[in-house]
């Protein structure tokens, strides 16, 4: 049994009803409905504004700042929050941009309104999505899919029965500057806003446009269509008659140039590759057009795959029987399930891990923008915290499943917006706080915004937070740990090495020999005042303290390997290492949000920035702390948003819990529309995750918390099915990744690993953990190695390894 199929047996009503597809570059949300069929676009390039977007008012000048710091930090020495919260206001400049739609694809039936029997599919294995309808004496075919290796969107319309008469239309909500059609083309050519506030910003005019083609991305959509029938133009539309097969390719090109540049502003020239590309897919048969993206969307799919059964075999037509039931059905059958909601259909939670691989090969590749909030699908002008990259755990989460999944290619893009932002954030970083390196705050976009938000008047909680430079040098070590060649270990080290010259420059001693940093913010919690008022920072935040751990770490390990061990910045990083905070611990037996451990407003809060260390950091806690973090979870409690219920899941299963992974699996599933309340997170029919609303990052950080379920490998040794859900009770994975790159597949029945079996591209040895046992493996170079267990599933001793050699 296998889990790669979505089947709705109705058209999409809504947008997070529709079934995604990508390229990379080129997002569509399929509707599928005979009658009115809607493909919603996204271009992953089409922003509003551009890089002068960032100083629009001015930037906040040196002296400003240093002034709004030094207030800050006396403010925190004399115990009054309140002042430092809004001194460091001043160092807030405006918003980022937003990720935008560009426009919709309709087909239109003529049509006898006869009703028609629907089902669409979306095929994760092939990336492709498919509506079949019937009634009495027609059926109507359409597939589409995305090529990667093409470049374009094919969508083909086959009828078997009567001739039909379609209308196919471009629309779009921005500034449309021309139409054209002419022959067997139809195109758009649209401008961006030069700016979109985000909703929660109260600005006069929060979406507004400028002539000036540098001041905001221009972009065409064109289309090419094949048909039987005979093509006539009727002013926006396109009327296809007398037809029994239409192929319509599609593609979109833009003026953006790279992450971080300004437009090229040349929309003849954005045309002209667009048609183009059409010219080069039209030359090629339909046949070839699809072999040759299903080979290289399989290139990376098929690395990994899951299969999860209870213990029993299900009686046939049960759900956990039959993936290719209606997937809003079996959702259902989960949110009405009497008990635990997966036990009767556990391979839901199977088909979730393969949809979030299959997203973020979707919406990031090689050459691409990263994902952002919502992968690279958007609906709105004015997008949920304007679909931007907020790199204060979202953006970072859409990439945790990367690299333990197979999917290294899908973590570039992340690294060229890392790269922008380390040039962009280096002048920040000194005119704001006098710091070497680079830094960058929890909001970013294509232009490589890296400044603090808020206008002046931003809740410092999650506008200052010059940390996020730290932390996004975690994904450059963590692609080294998993095998990266030294050539990207010379790229990382500017980035690494500069993110910690910044961090380090933050520091002070907090205490005699003990460093942090004195004024800092713990996204997104508050400290609660005296006067039962709210304030945003304190002082050294637990997570500041503990990503300059981790972010330290990494950069002497980096050190090390390109013979940088006496660099400036690595001697200062050794030095500090051993007199950063240590975690502390709070009244209430949790780790604490900051070194003071001052009253928090919200111990129930969604984020849980204090337990970075545990994941996706490394630090290795000691049996005390590992229970101070246990505690703080537990009065966090499980209720979340999507992205945090992830987080959890993560953390959950790096302390060996595999009930309360189990616990946080059940809350992934729920229903999305369901009025919880504001911080409440499940799955709309589409399995898209919601916050609420939707984010791609729960999609995608489920993906790595459930790698972290199954395989671990941050302590020096790889450890096999460390926190196993018993729904889970029997099944198989096949080509997870463990640190240092090495390919493991495992078996387990009755919640017992059966079988294990590990390869590396290199020779090497590594030590491995199973069932509390451990033994060294010698591991030959495409080699397959079992992993040799004793009936019980247990590794035999050490030297009865040994001696098996």
């Amino acid at each position: 049994m296998t889990e790669h199929l979505l089947v709705h047996h109705s058209s999409a009503t809504a947008w997070v009803e529709a079934l995604p597809l990508g390229n990379g570059r080129l997002g569509a949300m399929c509707f599928g409905d005979p009658v009115h069929d809607r493909f919603a676009l996204n271009d992953d390039t089409v922003w509003s504004g551009s890089t002068s977007s960032e100083r629009v008012g001015g930037a906040v000048p040196r002296e400003v700042a240093a002034a709004a710091l030094e207030e800050a930090r006396a403010a925190v020495q004399d115990g009054d929050l309140g002042a430092a919260d809004r001194a460091v206001r001043g160092l807030q400049q405006r918003y980022s941009q937003a990720f935008l739609p560009l426009g919709d694809l309709h087909l239109t039936l003529a049509d006898d309104g006869a009703p028609w029997a629907v089902r669409r599919e979306l095929d994760l294995a092939t990336a492709t999505h498919t509506l079949t309808a019937e009634r009495p004496g027609q059926r109507l075919e359409r597939t589409a899919f995305t090529s990667a290796p093409d470049g374009v969107l094919v969508v083909t319309t086959r009828v078997h029965g009567p001739a039909l008469d379609l209308a196919v239309r471009l629309t779009s909500p921005l500034d449309v500057l021309t139409r054209r059609g002419e022959g067997d083309a139809l195109e758009l050519a649209v401008r961006a806003p030069a700016d979109v506030a985000p909703t929660h910003e109260p600005v006069d005019v929060p979406i507004r446009y400028d002539d000036d083609p540098l001041a905001s991305v221009r972009a065409v959509v064109a289309t090419r269509l094949l048909t039987d029938g005979t093509l006539t133009h009727d002013g926006e539309l396109v009327r296809v008659h007398d037809a029994t097969h239409l192929t319509l390719l599609l593609t979109t090109a833009t003026t953006f140039v790279a992450i971080g540049e300004p437009p090229h502003g040349d929309l003849g020239r954005a045309t002209a590759a667009a048609r183009e590309r059409l010219d080069a897919a039209a030359a090629r048969p339909l046949d070839d057009l699809h072999a040759r993206h299903v080979t290289d969307h399989a290139r990376l799919y098929d690395r990994v795959e899951l299969d999860v059964r209870p213990s029993a075999a299900p009686a046939a037509g049960s759900p956990s029987d039959a993936p290719a039931l209606d997937t809003a059905e079996r959702l259902r059958a989960a949110w009405d399930a009497d008990g635990y909601p997966l036990t009767a259909d556990p391979g839901l939670g199977a088909l979730l891990f393969h949809y979030g691989r299959y997203l973020l090969i979707a919406s990031s590749r090689p050459g691409t923008l990263p994902a952002n909030l919502q992968g690279v699908w958007n609906d709105r002008m004015q997008p949920p915290w304007s679909s931007n990259y907020t790199v204060n755990i979202n953006t970072q989460m859409n990439y945790w499943g990367a690299e333990v999944t197979g999917l290294a290619e899908c973590h570039e893009p992340l690294f060229d917006l890392v790269d922008a932002l380390a040039r962009n954030g280096t002048e920040i970083a000194q005119r704001l706080y006098g710091a070497r390196g680079w830094v960058a705050h929890h909001n970013a976009d294509a232009w490589a915004f890296a400044s603090p938000v808020g206008m002046g008047v931003g809740n410092p909680a999650w506008a200052f937070w010059p940390m996020a430079g730290l932390w996004l040098a975690r994904h450059h070590c963590e692609h080294i740990a998993h095998g990266a060649p030294r050539a990207f270990a010379e790229r990382a080290w500017r980035v690494v090495r500069g993110a910690v010259a910044a961090g380090l420059d933050l520091l002070e001693e907090i205490e005699p020999g003990v460093l942090g940093t004195a004024v800092s913010s713990a996204p997104e919690n508050e400290v609660l005042l005296p006067d039962g008022s709210r304030g945003g920072v304190a002082r050294a935040s637990t997570m500041d303290v503990e990503l300059l751990r981790d972010a330290c770490t990494g950069l002497l390990e980096l050190a090390a390997l390109l013979g940088h061990e006496d660099d400036v910045v690595v001697r200062e990083a050794r030095e500090a290492l051993p007199h950063l905070a240590p975690l502390p611990v709070g009244a209430d037996g949790g780790i604490a949000e900051w070194f003071d451990d001052p009253p928090t407003f919200d111990p129930t809060h969604r984020h849980v920035s204090m337990l970075y260390g545990l994941f996706p950091g490394a630090h290795q806690l000691t049996e005390a702390e590992r229970a101070a973090a246990v505690r703080r979870l537990e009065i966090r409690g499980d209720e979340a948003t999507g992205w945090s219920l992830a987080w959890k899941m993560a953390l959950w299963a790096r302390l060996g819990r595999a009930d309360k992974v189990e616990d946080l699996l059940a809350l992934m599933v729920r229903d999305a529309t369901e009025d919880r309340g504001p911080w409440s997170g499940g799955l709309y029919l589409n399995l898209f995750s919601a916050a609420p609303p939707f984010q791609i990052d729960a999609n995608l950080g489920y993906v790595g918390a459930v790698a972290e379920a199954l395989v671990q490998s941050h302590r020096g040794r790889i450890e096999l099915l460390p926190a196993l859900p018993a729904v889970w009770h029997t099944g198989t994975v096949r080509g997870l990744i463990a640190r240092p790159g090495v390919v493991v597949d495992l078996r387990w029945a009755d919640g017992a690993l059966t079988d294990a079996v590990l390869r590396s591209a290199v020779d090497r040895v590594v030590d491995v953990e199973a069932a509390g046992r451990a033994h060294r493996l010698e591991l030959r170079a495409g080699v397959a190695a079992h992993v040799p267990l004793d009936r019980a599933g247990n590794p035999p001793a050490p030297e009865a390894t040994e001696a098996a050699r």
